[in-house]
């Protein structure tokens, strides 16, 4: 498929409060678990999204939100020894002793609820074809089954960023040192910075914006 790419600003008008869970909510890991969703096809995902790419590097900027109140929110769940294993425990040993079994239980995850008006993204895209894949789109971020991250609407305009630098040359997203052209003063740390965001072969030392995460 032909996109026809161009600088813009996505915004995502909030009715509660979002919950992004530590890390970097890019927006082609926004559209990326978009289309896995909808297709379960990770090819798709990962590779076939209307956003522009250099090499690897997706030109999508990382959430940009103000919250007026940052609170920690703690949720319970249950870790059950016969999902929550790896598949690779299981390829060595055909049995799970009941000693293993009782380290598993409830864990307890703590985020920050972020209460804001709206997150805003920028980006090369497809206008049309971004607007197709948000359509119908209710919540964003973590905790989306319990409420948080409504969204009331949103608002695709045109944008004065590319998703990569942004004002000063600051980074807008995780971006490899080998391929950082920014400002060299900015935020430096080890993240993941190219889909799939949980591999971990895919961290490198990066510079990164320093938004409210």
């Amino acid at each position: 498929m032909v996109y026809d790419f161009e600088k813009l600003k996505v915004i995502a008008h909030l009715n509660s409060p979002i919950i992004l869970g530590g890390g970097f909510l890019t927006f082609d890991a926004l559209l990326a678990a978009i289309v896995f969703e909808r297709t379960e096809d990770l090819q798709k995902a990962h590779n076939e999204l209307p956003i522009k790419r250099t090499g690897e590097l997706f030109h999508a900027s990382s959430a940009i939100l103000f919250p007026d109140v940052t609170e920690p929110r703690t949720f319970t769940a249950s870790m059950r020894w016969q999902h929550d294993m790896s598949p690779d425990y299981f390829k060595q040993k055909r049995k799970v002793s009941a000693l293993r079994k009782r380290d598993f239980g409830n864990v307890f995850n703590t985020y920050n609820s972020l209460v804001a008006k709206e997150v805003t993204w920028y980006c090369e895209g497809d206008r049309e074809a971004i607007h197709e894949l948000l359509e119908g789109v209710a919540f964003i971020g973590k905790r989306r089954g319990s409420g948080y991250g409504e969204v009331r609407n949103w608002e695709i305009e045109d944008g004065d960023y590319d998703g990569i630098l942004g004002f000063n040359d600051n980074p807008m997203r995780p971006i490899p040192e080998t391929l950082y052209e920014g400002n060299k003063d900015a935020l430096k740390i080890e993240t993941a910075w190219k889909p799939p965001y949980w591999e971990p072969t895919n961290k490198a030392i990066c510079f990164a914006p320093d938004f409210v995460k």
